[in-house]
């Protein structure tokens, strides 16, 4: 019996030393680069650029190093990652590019307690149709169960009128997406459909309109938001938007989740080219609940709109500005350091503008720090 275990221990040896071991090699061909990637606990390393053949599942507690080459995912073809895994993306200019139509990497929540995991580390671009889409488990649950999404690499949108980042409409509890690299879309940088919790920090968005939100909380710290579109009043829609020209572009919509709260903090910056800096307008104006702003050097610019625009029936709530109220709805610039309200053109005659009243309002904003605002106004 001894001998006997001794003899099939060595046959096990003899033939690890001469089967391929896929999982330690750099990989210069897409099949061997598949199996790698389907497979649980792998570390898979691009030798050159690679086109992705296939649609694929990618494995749980995956890395994929890019190192400075391209993985193209072939027309027709996605790269999946299922509910509960955990997926590293990593590279020295790597790219990951897709020739359309489908988004490049698909991301599923789960229904279960294990969230999904995906890192795509700095140093990495995802190009494509929707280079990252986040959805539910199925397509017969909207849990996704707070899966945890690190985008520290670039995300931009090179064929079609898409947006860099997509959360489904149908998510609800779900997921928690963290950015601190730069998104490029084309109608916008973000569109937030789904109940989420999104976190910009240190990152950028720019988009016809910079974020688009029905549903969750928006978190900008340290962020740029740019939007270049042309303005418009905004129409509610089911399954899709169009685009405003708005920084943050806020659609109360029934039949989406809605509980909108965005919370502006330190030295963040939003702008819009053309339009509103943040725009609200809907058909259920009780989806929207807060709008905060806290901490120093925070700017809300619109030269050619205005800071805070509703249309419609929405009743925006009172927006606070480090617990004081504030109204932003007569303002084009807004700073935390000091905020001016830019007067209409005065129509009437000079001679006879001594009848009017003007006021100069003066309303000190005080943080932990002593922060003063001021706020001028024309009263008629």
């Amino acid at each position: 019996m001894k001998k006997k275990l001794l003899f099939m221990g060595f046959t096990f040896v003899v033939g690890m030393a001469i089967m391929p071991n896929v999982f330690a090699q750099t990989h210069t061909e897409w099949d061997t680069l598949k199996t790698c990637l389907t497979t649980n606990g792998s570390t898979c390393t691009l030798g050159d650029s690679i086109t992705a053949d296939d649609i694929i599942t990618i494995g749980d507690n995956v890395t994929l190093d890019l190192g400075e080459h391209t993985l193209t995912v072939a027309s027709n073809k996605t790269l999946w990652i299922n509910g509960g895994h955990e997926v590293t993306i990593k590279g020295d200019g790597g790219k990951i590019i897709s020739e359309g139509p489908y988004s490049t990497l698909s991301v599923k929540g789960n229904a279960s307690s294990d969230s999904t995991k995906l890192t795509i580390e700095e140093g990495v671009e995802i190009t494509g149709v929707v280079p990252v889409a986040i959805y539910s488990a199925s397509d017969n649950t909207a849990e996704n169960n707070a899966s945890v999404i690190q985008i520290d690499g670039d995300l931009r949108v090179t064929s079609g009128d898409s947006v860099a980042l997509s959360i489904n409409g149908k998510i609800q509890g779900g997921p928690q997406v963290n950015i601190t690299g730069n998104l490029t879309g084309v109608s916008a940088g973000i569109y937030q459909a789904g109940s989420s919790d999104i976190t910009i920090d240190g990152g950028s968005v720019t988009g016809q309109s910079g974020v688009v939100t029905k549903a969750g909380t928006l978190h900008l710290k340290n962020a740029t938001v740019t939007a270049t579109g042309e303005p418009s009043e905004g129409t509610p829609l089911d399954g899709a938007f169009d685009p405003t020209g708005a920084g943050i572009q806020i659609e109360a919509k029934s039949n989406y989740q809605g509980n909108i709260n965005i919370d502006i903090q330190e030295g963040t910056t939003i702008t819009s080219e053309q339009g509103d800096a943040i725009q609200a307008y809907g058909d259920e104006e009780d989806k929207i609940e807060a709008l905060n702003i806290t901490g120093e050097n925070i700017t809300l610019n619109a030269p050619n709109g205005k800071v805070l625009d509703t249309t419609g029936d929405i009743n925006f709530p009172e927006v606070t500005a480090n617990d004081e109220i504030v109204n932003l709805s007569e303002m084009t610039v807004f700073t935390t350091n000091s905020v001016e309200a830019t007067p209409e053109e005065s129509t009437e005659n000079p001679d006879t503008a001594d009848t009017n009243v003007y006021g100069l309002l003066t309303l000190i904003l005080v943080s932990g720090l002593g922060l003063g605002y001021v706020i001028r106004k024309r009263m008629n």
